[in-house]
């Protein structure tokens, strides 16, 4: 189901091309990107001249992110970036746990932003986006919180807001091309993007894609070298 912000057909097209199995990592990974600029447009409207600070995976680094981060350069948005490498882990048999732990970051240290933005290709549960925001949130106090994705399952906002209080939940956006309600096998939202985001990509699993370090976050290392 297409939300408000899908009116764009360009958009709806982008989400058909991540849902197509047959396309390969280099264009699935140019797709994301054009989808990020597309949030870059969003998120310009949203900040009202307003600070920024962008929360990613490291997976979404080099492909949403930096499509949102070629439009937040182009206006001149004043921005911070964290990249966060997160390992999912179902730790009790039989019992459905999930956790994200952080086993890498790379946070930039100007906190004092406005709006935080955190970005992730696709919510299901929302456990990822839980344990970075628990990360990252005491640092910045910020007025607003967008969560950004191209598809969320369609309990994701719910379970989200359970883990956090109601002071924080009044600061959630949810900004979300396309609502899907089901999900394969594998635990993949169908049709969602197109099934596990790191194979997707071209990672031959979780540990694999730990191992990687975004081109966006060495560009960004350097500017505070």
């Amino acid at each position: 189901k297409y939300t408000q912000y899908a009116a764009d057909k360009d958009v709806q097209s982008l989400l058909m091309k991540l849902a197509d199995q047959r396309i390969d990592a280099l264009e699935y990974g140019r797709t994301l990107i054009e989808v990020g600029r597309h949030f870059g447009e969003i998120l310009l409207r949203e900040l009202e001249g307003k600070s920024v600070y962008l929360v990613c995976t490291t997976e979404d680094a080099d492909y949403l992110a930096k499509g949102i981060v070629d439009k937040l350069n182009a206006d001149s948005v004043n921005f911070s970036l964290a990249c966060y490498w997160n390992t999912r882990t179902q730790p009790f048999e039989g019992l459905d746990i999930k956790t994200a732990p952080i086993v890498k970051k790379y946070e930039e240290p100007r906190y004092d932003k406005d709006v935080l933005v955190v970005l992730k290709s696709i919510i299901h549960g929302g456990c990822v986006v839980k344990y970075n925001l628990l990360n990252i949130i005491e640092k910045i106090h910020p007025e607003r919180i967008l969560i950004m994705a191209p598809v969320m399952f369609h309990t994701a906002a719910d379970e989200l807001m359970k883990d956090f209080n109601e002071e924080i939940n009044r600061k959630f956006k949810f900004i979300t091309f396309a609502v899907d309600n089901d999900e394969d096998g594998a635990g993949n939202v169908v049709p969602g993007i197109g099934g596990n985001i790191y194979k997707r990509l071209g990672f031959k699993d979780q540990d694999d894609k730990n191992k990687f370090v975004p081109n966006l976050v060495k560009q960004r290392r350097r500017l505070f070298a």
